[in-house]
């Protein structure tokens, strides 16, 4: 019987980690964002269809290689026996069900919070452009002149969390920024 090395055995635990799943699943949530007013059904079969393209040899090639970093042959060994346990089993079977219910869970707090912010982060968007303005009193004019409410208009996307770019934004939400409302807030 043949000694494995430490790289063979790093690889084993990659293959037993399946990051071709967790992969597929972050990139079809980048491409559920990317395309927009496609039909649902389309839609899904074109993320599904790009995620088979996928070439993961170079990411499990780089997950190895961290393993190789920051484990010893003895901890890889360790990892691969846990992994092929009962409980290792059903940690690798879950894994990519509960990455994604965490992701999903984690960006649902994130909007809740940057809501839940809102009055704050444009107080803070508010007071980073003020310090621009004291520090760089020669700007003030050309800046406040052009781009005041495009300014408004991305901290207010960013604090709904739609977008850190104004040319990605529905119309639907341009047009809530741009609302009466909306801009009742700014005064």
């Amino acid at each position: 019987m043949s000694k494995s090395t430490k790289l063979q055995d790093a690889e084993k635990v990659v293959d037993l980690l399946n990051p071709e799943a967790i992969m597929k699943i972050n990139f079809a949530k980048i491409l559920q964002k990317k395309l927009t007013n496609i039909e649902p059904v389309i839609k899904n079969k074109i993320i599904q269809k790009m995620a088979d393209l996928l070439d993961t040899k170079t990411i499990k090639k780089t997950q190895a290689e961290l393993y190789l970093k920051h484990y010893t042959h003895d901890e890889i060994k360790d990892t691969l026996k846990f992994y092929n346990s009962k409980t290792g089993k059903k940690i690798l079977e879950q894994g990519p069900k509960l990455i994604l219910e965490l992701a999903t869970a984690i960006e649902l707090w994130s909007i809740d919070e940057l809501k839940k912010n809102n009055e704050k982060i444009m107080a803070i968007v508010n007071e980073a452009w003020q310090e621009y303005y004291k520090n760089n009193p020669s700007q003030l004019d050309k800046i406040e002149k052009i781009t005041t409410k495009q300014e408004f208009a991305l901290a207010y996307a960013i604090s709904k969390g739609w977008s850190d770019d104004l040319t990605k934004l529905t119309t639907d939400q341009m047009a809530e920024i741009m609302s009466q409302e909306t801009w009742e807030k700014l005064k």
